[in-house]
């Protein structure tokens, strides 16, 4: 099972960097176990930010939007930040990222029983990988544009296992925590589904702030070191796993 979050109560120390007294908003979209609104606590990546922010003195409130709303949304100021989000040289044009809130790997999950392997991008040759609107594709934009591969992008993740579970796409990337948690909301059986030993790619997941928004880069610095104090005090796993 994925380590525990240990949340401590720890004496707070005020950075300054936004008035302490404003109450910041931060939004974010259904990506369990790390973000969502029935979650307890919002999730993994919400708790990790309510007591960073926690520590630095401010008050947030946290909302939770499709990710292409909550994203542009956030660009166009009405929320402070963003969350959880991996780095592409699209992203890092126009935002600002934290250090990492903890750190993935990202796998190939496919039905048991087809005959697929993954040792190099050219054993993905003629097959559907299945990403949903507005999550990084690493690697997999590049396939496409070379014809490796066809990709499929619904909405969200748990329409991408559905498609795998009925043959309508071959593969789905997505880290080991968060598909044992889409096999048991969507009531799957996950003996009949395999997870390819080869990773597809290491990742981290950050706290984005648009390089416009006031205070940014002041933001960011401080909310950097409070993490770092937290996570050496032992409050945070560095890795999210089982």
């Amino acid at each position: 099972m994925m380590k525990r979050i240990l949340l401590l109560f720890l004496p707070i120390l005020l950075y300054p960097c936004l008035s302490n007294a404003d109450t910041l908003q931060f939004v974010s979209g259904e990506f369990e176990p790390f973000s969502g609104e029935k979650l307890h606590g919002g999730g993994i990546s919400t708790e990790i930010i309510r007591h960073t922010l926690s520590e630095m003195g401010h008050d947030v409130e946290f909302s939770y939007l499709p990710w292409k709303r909550g994203f542009s949304e956030t660009l166009n100021k009405n929320y402070f930040a963003t969350y959880p989000y991996s780095k592409n040289k699209e992203r890092l044009k126009v935002w600002l990222f934290s250090a990492p809130l903890y750190d993935l790997t990202e796998y190939f999950f496919i039905k048991r029983g087809r005959p697929i392997r993954y040792e190099t991008n050219a054993d993905l040759k003629g097959l559907s990988v299945c990403k949903p609107i507005g999550y990084n594709l690493f690697g997999l934009k590049e396939l496409h544009e070379k014809g490796v591969i066809t990709l499929e992008r619904p909405v969200d993740l748990k329409a991408c296992f559905l498609m795998l579970n009925l043959g309508r796409a071959d593969i789905v990337m997505t880290n080991t925590v968060t598909a044992s948690r889409m096999f048991e909301q969507l009531q799957l059986d996950s003996t009949q589904f395999e997870q390819l030993n080869k990773p597809f790619k290491e990742i981290s997941h950050y706290l984005i702030v648009p390089k416009t928004q006031k205070n940014a880069e002041a933001f960011i610095t401080n909310f950097n070191q409070a993490l770092k104090k937290l996570q050496k005090l032992g409050l945070f796993e560095t890795e999210a796993r089982k």
